[in-house]
């Protein structure tokens, strides 16, 4: 499909379901535009097996999403859309790939080895539902779960529920990437809209699960949501390096930066610094995965340039993909803070405090070094803690949020973001203004 055409029926689908108050509102919205555009019957393949597609319907349930009739051998079989795979040539594939965009499924563009011919995928574990009414879909997916839990090994047992605790590593419109705590393997975590926008990389989540499939040869789950939150110690993530560049040496510094100022802000700012004396100055290492061209803008600029654009979604996309990779990517919490410092403060906080408490796995007991905007890679750390404290100030919390400047400032003497005005501010406790 042309790279144009199929941005436009994706930009055209999604600001159609936007419009929608609710995740049953948007699916029937969805639905609508699926019918109008997609000429059935038509012909598909369901885990490698040939079959006739009749009809497309929803029935009131976001996490089953939209289900699709087929036909084969004279039996009627009800199957999740999603699961189909149309050929390229056919114009249906160009509005299935939309949907499967907008609840954040791999699209076809995604796969560069897609192929379209019988009996090339396998049944792999394949789920078909028939409609025969001797049960329900959903009794029929809790034991497809049932089924599945021991080879996945994803959950245990608790009070008769089976549930897992999983790691958040990238979040979507309704799915979310994540890995299992026990086993170690990846898992696509189907969601609520509202649920997924809670998530945060870097959680721990706490599933009930309803339903196990696989496509694609990656695991996916859906169930309800118990509960997440922070537990970095669990996640086994590896310490970003803190290389030595030597001693930090305060009175070189006054001396070059503080002279002619009045003695007044030297005894409010810096005289904590300079009574401490030479201190060790460091560079933290900075991942981002994938940036290997040093002469490429890379992806955390792409993210950038998005943003500038408009296109948050976009940058949103880039950014989570990062941490996707790699949870220590300090600065793809750093700009997907920014995203939403102004929609969703609080959720911008929770961002900036995950990333300072990966970072914190790198300070030894009595850290008492210096990291200077001078060496950028200490900037995305720097750029968390500045993040962390605007949350905290927005929100009232002027002792957090002192606090959060104050280390900025001894972190970081040399004060290129300006924490010291912010701490004057917040010490008088000042509301928050945009203009700082």
């Amino acid at each position: 499909m042309d790279p144009e055409r199929r941005q436009r029926i994706m930009r055209n689908f999604e600001q159609l379901v936007g419009k929608a108050g609710s995740d049953d509102q948007a699916f029937r919205s969805a639905l609508g535009f699926l019918r109008e555009h997609m000429v059935l019957p038509s012909y598909a393949t369901f885990a490698g097996l040939p079959v006739t597609v009749a009809n497309i319907e929803y029935h009131g349930s976001p996490r089953l999403g939209i289900t699709a009739v087929v036909l084969r051998r004279n039996r009627r079989y009800r199957v999740c859309l999603l699961d189909l795979e149309f050929s390229p040539e056919l114009a249906i594939s160009d509005w299935q790939e939309a949907y499967r965009s907008w609840v954040g499924w791999p699209t076809a563009a995604a796969h560069e080895d897609r192929r379209w011919s019988r009996g090339q995928f396998g049944i792999d574990d394949a789920r078909i539902l028939r409609d025969r009414g001797q049960r329900s879909d959903e009794a029929i997916a809790q034991g497809d779960a049932e089924g599945a839990l021991v080879g996945a090994g994803l959950a245990g047992l608790s009070d008769g529920r089976t549930t897992a605790e999983l790691v958040v590593f990238s979040v979507g419109n309704r799915i979310a990437a994540c890995r299992c705590l026990d086993s170690g393997q990846d898992a696509s975590v189907h969601l609520s809209s509202r649920e997924t926008m809670e998530l945060i990389p870097g959680e721990i989540l706490k599933l009930e699960i309803d339903r196990i499939w696989n496509y694609r040869k990656q695991l996916h789950v859906s169930g309800q949501l118990m509960e997440h939150g922070f537990d970095i110690p669990r996640l086994g993530l590896t310490a970003l390096r803190l290389t030595d560049q030597g001693q930090w040496d305060p009175e070189k510094f006054f001396e070059e930066e503080l002279s002619g100022r009045g003695e007044q802000e030297l005894a409010v700012f810096y005289v904590p610094i300079l009574a401490a004396g030479k201190r060790p100055e460091f560079d933290m290492e900075q991942v981002v995965p994938g940036n290997l061209d040093p002469y490429a803008d890379g992806p955390i600029l792409e993210a950038v340039y998005a943003e500038d654009m408009g296109k948050r979604s976009r940058a949103k996309k880039i950014l989570m993909n990062l941490l996707r990779e790699d949870l220590r990517c300090l600065d793809a919490y750093a700009h997907l803070g920014n995203l939403y410092i102004d929609r969703q403060t609080d959720k911008a906080l929770r961002l900036y405090r995950v990333a300072l408490n990966i970072a914190a796995l790198s300070f030894p007991p009595g850290f008492n070094g210096v990291l200077p905007w001078g060496h950028l890679d200490n900037r995305p750390y720097l750029r968390c803690l500045h993040g962390c404290g605007l949350c905290l100030w927005r929100l009232g919390y002027f002792g957090e949020a002192e606090e959060m400047f104050e280390r900025m400032l001894w972190l970081n003497p040399v004060d290129n973001q300006g924490a010291r005005f912010l701490i004057a501010e917040v010490r008088e406790k000042r509301p928050w203004r945009p203009d700082l």
